[in-house]
């Protein structure tokens, strides 16, 4: 429910989650989120996901594609009734729309598949795949909508290209190759030390 039903009554929100103590929950929440999603990559199997890297790509492609059209779709009834067209283009409207839909609930599926003790079989393993490839995807394709946005003037957008281009080059090869190296060396040592889990979070 959250916002969406529970922040339309008059002073719930406010008086369950007062605005002082937001800061302290994202944090919680955040690092929460973090330590889960680090105990779900610790459950999956790398070997699966190479092995599944093709069928990987065709479903994650099929899952952004479709909801991707869909929201195209739906976005041109919402764009005519709800938005306010002095404020916001068509062109960013459609584009966000559909790319807000194509990004799957990576954590939630996690999740799910956690419980029902799936992350270590090869459907779970496919489908933590796929959702990454999706995911990324999704996340880089949003970043440029939003860029296009907001931006005052071509140089404003080809800024934003280029941090993004400039983030995905640091972590593929630089950030990768270290953590491999902290892997390999915290192996050698016949398994991790506090210290080094703190470091690679």
């Amino acid at each position: 429910l959250g916002p969406s039903v529970l922040g339309n009554i008059p002073g719930y929100m406010t008086y369950i989650f007062p605005p002082s103590s937001i800061v302290t929950l994202n944090v919680v929440a955040n690092w929460g989120l973090i330590l889960f999603m680090f105990m779900v990559g610790l459950e999956l199997d790398p070997g699966l996901l190479k092995s599944d890297w093709k069928r990987s790509i065709t479903v994650s492609a099929s899952g952004l594609i479709t909801p991707f059209c869909l929201g195209l779709l739906s976005s041109l009834a919402i764009y005519r009734t709800i938005v306010d067209q002095s404020k916001v283009s068509y062109a960013s409207f459609i584009l966000f729309v559909g790319v807000a839909m194509s990004i799957t609930a990576f954590p939630v599926l996690a999740r799910i598949l956690t419980e029902t003790k799936l992350i270590t079989t090869r459907l779970g393993s496919l489908a933590m795949s796929a959702a990454a490839v999706d995911d990324v995807t999704a996340w880089c394709l949003l970043a440029l909508v939003v860029a296009l946005a907001r931006a005052s003037n071509p140089l404003h957008f080809l800024y934003t290209v280029l941090a993004l281009v400039a983030f995905i080059v640091f972590a593929l090869f630089v950030l990768g190759p270290l953590l491999k190296r902290v892997a390999r060396y915290g192996n050698s040592r016949e398994g991790m030390d506090f210290n080094m889990v703190v470091f690679i979070l």
